[in-house]
């Protein structure tokens, strides 16, 4: 890949997540300030926002690859 492709790609990339940035910068901020208030250590807030977001992700790959699968065999006959 030529160096102009990967950075047309990058702010492709950029532009396509900031909506997201958007939404989570407030709840980010506010989850921080929630943590500082209850005594957390800056290693305890990140490793629970980690364990919280990647559950998340699984999650919904895992609902995407069953609503996928469903949806495939909802519209093809495989095998009569």
């Amino acid at each position: 890949m030529t160096r102009s492709l990967e950075s047309s790609a990058f702010w492709t990339g950029v532009v396509d997540v900031l909506p997201f940035i958007v939404m989570v910068v407030p709840f980010a901020t506010l989850f921080g300030v929630v943590a500082i208030e209850a005594g957390l250590s800056l290693a305890q807030t990140l490793s629970f926002s980690i364990l919280v977001i990647g559950r998340l992700a699984i999650c919904r790959a895992a609902i995407d690859a069953r609503q996928c699968r469903h949806w495939i065999h909802s519209r093809c006959r495989f095998g009569g």
